[in-house]
């Protein structure tokens, strides 16, 4: 790093060496998204071999987000307590040894045991690399571009894992989807060890391990809970777990308010800009990744694409996230930030507004615009709000409070799957219930009415199976078009916040307010 004036206060300026590290710090971002969607491509493959029940294919799913979305918030203390390098390398060889063990397992058992442990892993990847953007990355417009840059990583990742999926499950068995992992963590190892600095907190303070307890329970809980409604509706463990979720989360927040050196600096939500950035980040990843789940199958379920054609349809998503994030950190400079971040939510309005006008019988450029403006208004918003997250925590606490944003972000996740899901779901049960021809929907009828694909899938064993498949589909249609109304009504309204809430800020700054 160099400074601007010798003598002066002003904040350093990254050099080469830096930008070559943020390179590195990329890298995770882009197997931690890949290892979220290759693997349902990998599933039908996995289900044959490890025959796990459809119970235990849910936890083979789910548990690697579970575990991930408990964790964040520990991982960041330690990494700002232990180093936020050491951390990152750390849990990359981890992520590599498992990423390995995974590929072999023997049994449905086993790689439940290895996707929670990779889980366990990929926890300490992403706060560490927040933390050292945030240190590394001093001057404010470099942070905000070096952040663009890393929230495109997340996309590339998202689009790269199916259409890479696609190649190695036409060629090899389903654990080469592991094995992809092992090289670019070992990438990651030799060249992070090399360009990467060390960060610490000078004054850490005690580990709060009871608070860490407390908060991990109530992660937990809430995520089962969510995920669980969404797939099964409402059952006595899915309303169980948030409650016992919230009960711990409420004995955790007491727990932080008198504790010397808390887990979680819950000063950090008085400050406006910290509390408004936090809750539209959360937000807007719900209706985002919500929105995903219905194109992704409408693509492939509706339009009847093969994986890797749908794979090329989403490109577009991660060109406009790529573009929307870096013409946003660009236009931060002169522009106020409260003012791109708006117009991100508009542009995200814009493109579920599209979204629901899509039909069974349209082409796919219509949801592939879509899903690429969506993505564009996402990056432009999701880049400008956790850079403003990270600007206004102490650098010593960067790891904290990336934990923090991120353990957000999966919890919005999360929701945007059950609730959206739930929504879209409910529409789709009832208005094929009442419309599909009555002689489809005898014993096979909770399998018609529980998802498109085994509607389709009963359809395409009766001869006369054609009125149950347009049925099914147009029911479909009718609760993405939903989904589609309801994620365009939060965004004009976030876009609302987000105007009023920051509208103090002002571009280029590293301004801290609070209040």
């Amino acid at each position: 790093m160099r400074l601007r004036e010798a003598g002066t206060s002003t904040p350093e300026i990254a050099g080469r060496r830096e930008w070559l590290g943020l390179a590195v710090l990329v890298l995770p971002c882009v197997i931690v998204a890949m290892d979220v969607s290759v693997l349902y491509l990998a599933s039908p493959e996995i289900s044959t071999d490890l025959d796990p029940g459809s119970a235990g294919l849910l936890w083979i799913m789910d548990i690697y987000g579970f575990m991930l979305a408990g964790l964040l918030i520990i991982a960041g203390n330690v990494a700002d307590r232990i180093g936020s390098r050491r951390m990152l390398l750390g849990g990359a060889a981890c992520f590599a040894v498992v990423s390995a063990l995974s590929a072999y397992t023997p049994n449905a058992g086993a790689l439940i045991a290895c996707r929670a442990l990779l889980g366990v892993a990929g926890a300490t990847l992403l706060p560490s690399t927040l933390s050292l953007i945030r240190n590394m990355f001093r001057d404010q417009g470099q942070r905000r571009t070096a952040i663009a840059v890393w929230t495109a990583g997340f996309a590339g990742g998202g689009v790269l894992g199916p259409m890479v999926g696609g190649v190695l499950l036409e060629h090899f068995w389903w654990g080469s989807v592991f094995l992809v992992n092992v090289p670019i963590m070992l990438v990651l190892l030799t060249l992070g060890w090399v360009l990467l600095p060390e960060f610490t907190d000078p004054s850490p303070g005690s580990f709060d391990l009871l608070g860490a307890s407390l908060l991990l329970t109530a992660t937990l809980c809430v995520a089962y809970g969510i995920k669980t409604t969404a797939e099964a509706g409402m059952t006595l463990s899915g309303v169980g777990a948030p409650v016992l979720g919230v009960v711990t989360g409420v004995l955790f927040i007491r727990r932080q308010r008198r504790a010397e050196d808390p887990l979680v600096d819950l000063r950090l939500f008085a400050n406006r800009i910290f509390r408004t950035s936090f809750i539209v980040n959360s937000s807007a990843i719900l209706v985002a990744l919500g929105c995903g789940l219905f194109i992704s199958q409408y693509l492939q379920l509706v339009l009847g694409l093969r994986p890797f054609e749908s794979a090329l349809w989403l490109l577009p998503g991660a060109i406009g996230l790529a573009a929307g994030s870096a013409g946003a950190a660009t236009l931060a400079r002169r522009t106020h930030p409260a003012a791109i971040i708006s117009a991100g939510l508009f542009i995200m309005t814009a493109g579920f507004t599209l979204m629901a006008m899509s039909g069974i019988g349209d082409s796919p450029v219509v949801v592939s615009a879509a899903y690429g403006t969506i993505s564009a208004g996402f990056g432009a918003t999701s880049s400008l709000v956790v850079a403003l997250i990270v600007d206004n925590v102490p650098p010593a606490r960067a790891g904290a409070a990336a934990g923090l944003s991120e353990t957000g972000s999966e919890l919005g996740a999360s929701a945007g799957v059950a609730v959206l899901g739930s929504l879209g779901a409910w529409i789709y049960r009832t208005q094929l219930g009442s419309s599909a021809p009555a002689d489809h929907l005898g014993v096979a009828r909770k399998v018609a009415l529980d998802s498109l694909a085994g509607a389709l899938s009963i359809a395409s064993d009766n001869a006369a199976g054609e009125g149950l498949a347009l049925a099914a589909r147009r029911a479909f249609v009718s609760g993405m078009t939903a989904v589609g109304i309801v994620s365009a009504a939060i965004c004009v309204v976030l876009a609302a916040v987000a105007g009023f809430a920051l509208r103090d800020l002002s571009s280029g700054s590293d301004r801290s307010e609070s209040q």
